[in-house]
C-alpha cells in the first residue's frame, strides 16, 4: 500500500477534470472504473464539483451560523487530493477499496468533508483518486494536512499487517526498528535519561550565560564560555547565549532607569509637600484668631435661631426666612416653586423642613469665609506651585537625556551582534575574532564542503563544454543545420560566460 498526498490546490474544476476523465481530454472517461462521493448526497461527479465548489465559497456564511470565530489567515487553497496504491499483484473489489479510503477519512480526521472518489484502470496496480474539500460544511472551518503523511505512513503498515501480507519491506522494517528501540529501555528509563540529558544541557547553559553576562563583544563572550565549559563552544552558540545575556541585561537598564525616574518624581512630591506644609502651617499661626471669631458668629447665630424658635412670632419669622431660601434654591436649579403662603405654612408645620433649610446656608457660609481666609495665601501657594513644576520638568529633561543615551548606547550594542551573525558564514571573517575556532571542526567542514563545490563547478562546466563539442560534431554531420552554426557559436560563449561568475560566486559562498 503505497499512500500519496498531493499539495493543496485552488481549483475544483481541475481536479475534477484530471480525475474523472481521461489525460488530456473532458471528452472521454475511459480510465474511470467507478466513482463514489461521500457528504455530498449525489454521486454524480458534475453535480458533485458545483456542490464543492459553493461550500467552498460559503466557508465564512458557514461560521457565522456555526458561531464559530473568523479568524487566522486566510486561503483559497480548498482542494485536496490523494492516492492509495496498492501492489501489482494484489486484487481488491470495489468494497474493500472503499473501506480503505473510509478508513483513511476517519483516520486523518475528515469524517465530515465532502469526498469523492475515482478509481483508475490506466495502471498495472489498482488505485483510487480521493478529492477533498477542505471546507468543512458543518461550521467552515479549513482542514489542516499537516501531519497527514506520517499519520498515512503509520497507516499503511497498520494495513498491510491486518492483511497479513507485508509489500512494503523498507517500512516495515523501519518501523520494527523504531519497536525495537522503544522495548530496549523501559518508560522510566526513558524518562530518566531524557530528565539527566536536560538538566546537563541546562548546568552548560547556566554556566555559559554566567561566563558571558559581564562581557560585551564576541572574541570575550567565546574566551568566557570556552573557559566555563569543557566542551569547545561553537560560536553561534557562544553568540546565542550573549544575545540572551544582552536582552536580559538591556531589561534590566531600562527597569532601573524607570526605577529611578519614579523615586526621583516620588522625592520631589515629598520635599514639595512638605513645603506647602509648612507654609500652610505658618499662614495657620498668624491667622488663627479668624477662625475663632468665624466660629464664635455662628455660634451667636444659633443661639438667636433658637430664641426665635421658643416663641410663635420667632418660628412664623424664621419660616419666611426659609421659605425665600427655598424659593432661591429652586430658581437657581431651575426648577418650579410654590407660593411664598404656602411655603412658610410648610415650614412652619415642619420644624426638620424648617431646620433642614438653614443646614446647607451655614456650610455655604463656611465655605465663603474659607476662601476670604486663603486669599492671601493663595499667591504663596502659586509660586510654590510653579517651582514645583519647574522642578518636574528638569527632572524630566533629565530623564529624557538618560532614556535618549541607553537607547543609542543599547542600538550600537544590538548593532554588534547583528553584525556578528552576519560573519558567521562568511569566509572572509577576521581573524581576531575567529583565531580559536580556525582550526576548529567548523573550519574544517567549510574547507571540506568549498572543496566539494569547487568540484562540482568543474564538473558542471566540463560536461557543458562536451555538450558544445557533441552540438559541434551534429552541425558538422548534417549540412542542413551548417547555417545555424554562427548561432551555435554565439550560445556557447553566452553560456560560458555565465558559468564563470556562478563558479566565482560559489566560492565566495
Amino acid at each position: 500500500m503505497i499512500p500519496n498526498l498531493s499539495k493543496p490546490g485552488f481549483s475544483f474544476k481541475g481536479a475534477y477534470d484530471y480525475h474523472a476523465h481521461d489525460k488530456g481530454t473532458r471528452e472521454t472517461d475511459d480510465r474511470v472504473e467507478w466513482s463514489a462521493t461521500r457528504n455530498l448526497m449525489t454521486d454524480d461527479p458534475k453535480t458533485a464539483e458545483r456542490i464543492m465548489i459553493a461550500t467552498a465559497q460559503d466557508g465564512d456564511r458557514l461560521k457565522q451560523e456555526a458561531r464559530v470565530k473568523n479568524t487566522g489567515r486566510k486561503s483559497n487553497a480548498h482542494v485536496q487530493t490523494l492516492s492509495l496504491s496498492w501492489h501489482p499483484d494484489e486484487r481488491v473489489n470495489r468494497a474493500e477499496i472503499e473501506q480503505a479510503a473510509d478508513d483513511v477519512i476517519k483516520r486523518l480526521g475528515i469524517g465530515d468533508h465532502q469526498v469523492a472518489m475515482f478509481s483508475h484502470t490506466d495502471t498495472k496496480h489498482q488505485h483510487i483518486h480521493l478529492i477533498i474539500n477542505r471546507v468543512n460544511p458543518r461550521d467552515g472551518r479549513m482542514a489542516t494536512f499537516s501531519n497527514a503523511k506520517r499519520e498515512l505512513d503509520r497507516w499503511a503498515k497498520d494495513y498491510e499487517r491486518s492483511r497479513g501480507k507485508i509489500v512494503s519491506p523498507n517500512r516495515e522494517a523501519k518501523y520494527q526498528r523504531k519497536e525495537a528501540m522503544k522495548d530496549r529501555y523501559t518508560l522510566e528509563e526513558r524518562r530518566a535519561y531524557m530528565e539527566k540529558k536536560a538538566q546537563n544541557r541546562a548546568v552548560a547553559a547556566e554556566k555559559r550565560q554566567k561566563a558571558v553576562e559581564s562581557t560585551r563583544t564576541l572574541p570575550e563572550a567565546m574566551k568566557a564560555s570556552d573557559a566555563a565549559t569543557s566542551r569547545p563552544p561553537l560560536p553561534a552558540e557562544v553568540l546565542r547565549e550573549l544575545s540572551e545575556a544582552q536582552k536580559v541585561r538591556h531589561a534590566q537598564e531600562w527597569a532601573e532607569l524607570g526605577k529611578n525616574y519614579k523615586a526621583g518624581k516620588d522625592k520631589i512630591t515629598a520635599e514639595w509637600r512638605e513645603k506647602f506644609r509648612a507654609a500652610r502651617s505658618d499662614y495657620d499661626a498668624q491667622s488663627k484668631g479668624k477662625w475663632r471669631q468665624f466660629g464664635r458668629q455662628q455660634w451667636k447665630l444659633e443661639k438667636q435661631r433658637d430664641r426665635l424658635d421658643q416663641t410663635f412670632k420667632g418660628r412664623l419669622a424664621l419660616s419666611i426666612t426659609a421659605a425665600r431660601e427655598q424659593q432661591q434654591r429652586a430658581l437657581k436649579q431651575g426648577k418650579e416653586s410654590a407660593g411664598l403662603a404656602k411655603l412658610t405654612w410648610a415650614n412652619l408645620r415642619d420644624p426638620e423642613l424648617r431646620n433642614s433649610t438653614f443646614a446647607p446656608a451655614k456650610e455655604q457660609d463656611r465655605k465663603i469665609f474659607k476662601r476670604w481666609y486663603d486669599a492671601p495665601l493663595q499667591p504663596k501657594i502659586d509660586r510654590l506651585n510653579e517651582f514645583r513644576s519647574q522642578s518636574y520638568r528638569e527632572h524630566h529633561s533629565r530623564f529624557q537625556k538618560d532614556r535618549q543615551d541607553l537607547m543609542a548606547r543599547q542600538n550600537v550594542e544590538r548593532q554588534q551582534i547583528k553584525d556578528a551573525w552576519r560573519s558567521i558564514p562568511r569566509e572572509g571573517r577576521s581573524k581576531e575574532i575567529w583565531n580559536e575556532q580556525s582550526k576548529g571542526p567548523l573550519a574544517m567542514f567549510r574547507a571540506n564542503r568549498n572543496a566539494e563545490e569547487n568540484r562540482m563547478a568543474d564538473r558542471g562546466q566540463s560536461s557543458t563544454q562536451s555538450q558544445h563539442k557533441q552540438q559541434d560534431r551534429s552541425v558538422a554531420s548534417d549540412p542542413r543545420q551548417a547555417a545555424a552554426r554562427g548561432a551555435l557559436e554565439k550560445m556557447r560563449e553566452n553560456k560560458d560566460q555565465e558559468i564563470k561568475p556562478d563558479r566565482k560566486q560559489d566560492r565566495d559562498r
